[in-house]
């Protein structure tokens, strides 16, 4: 536990630092690409590039954000509310993907640090279709069920999986094998669920896949 505490705290000093030396020019940029953007001939050819600069930008942006949230934990701010609410929310952000829910409970309230849990789902979901780029009936399914005293969220792709090789590192802070990606979503994710005295794993969805579980204790 020791060993683990001195670890994540060197990351976050490493993620604070991150964050910090790339959000100083990343700003300047975004002013000066969208004020070029807004100047530019519609039909000039060379806007097709600059829009992808822009998209680009917003990838690093979202990276540094990711650095700064893992940065400033542990500090959840924890309060009752309705779990399933908060995953409805969540879901339909997401218009464009194919998502099932099959939710039991009509009510679970748990304490716990509502917006970090929006992003954890928000993670989960994009991790999801992102292993499932290359699956051409690609679906996930969400489930909620109570267990006793307890509610579980489970998270079924039908994707890539995860390797034997990696299984034991997913919840490590660590530059991601994505090329969009921190590494530490799930670090955080962990972090944040563990703290408000819930759990996450993950197990093989089967013939393929990833069976991602939530469980936290009802308030």
């Amino acid at each position: 536990e020791l060993a683990r505490n001195e670890k994540e705290a060197a990351w976050r000093e490493m993620a604070k630092q991150v964050a910090h030396e790339i959000k100083n020019p990343l700003t300047p940029m975004k002013l000066t690409l969208q004020h070029l953007d807004r100047i530019m001939d519609e039909k000039d050819g060379s806007r097709k590039s600059l829009i992808t600069l822009l998209n680009q930008v917003d990838t690093l942006d979202q990276i540094v954000t990711s650095f700064s949230h893992f940065a400033k934990m542990p500090d959840p701010e924890n309060e009752a509310f309705d779990i399933l609410v908060e995953l409805e929310k969540t879901v339909n952000l997401h218009p464009d993907k194919k998502i099932i829910c099959n939710c039991d409970p009509e009510k679970a309230v748990i304490n716990a640090d509502r917006k970090l849990l929006g992003r954890i789902f928000n993670n989960l979901i994009i991790n999801a279709y992102q292993a499932m780029s290359s699956v051409k009936r690609s679906c996930l399914i969400i489930s909620a069920k109570k267990e006793g005293d307890k509610i579980v969220l489970i998270f079924e792709d039908n994707g890539l999986g995860i390797s034997d090789d990696i299984k034991d590192k997913v919840f490590i802070p660590n530059f991601s094998t994505k090329d969009s990606g921190s590494g530490i979503g799930l670090a955080v994710a962990k972090r944040g669920i563990e703290h408000a005295g819930g759990s996450i794993w993950f197990e093989p969805n089967h013939p393929q896949g990833t069976v991602f579980y939530i469980e936290f204790p009802l308030a």
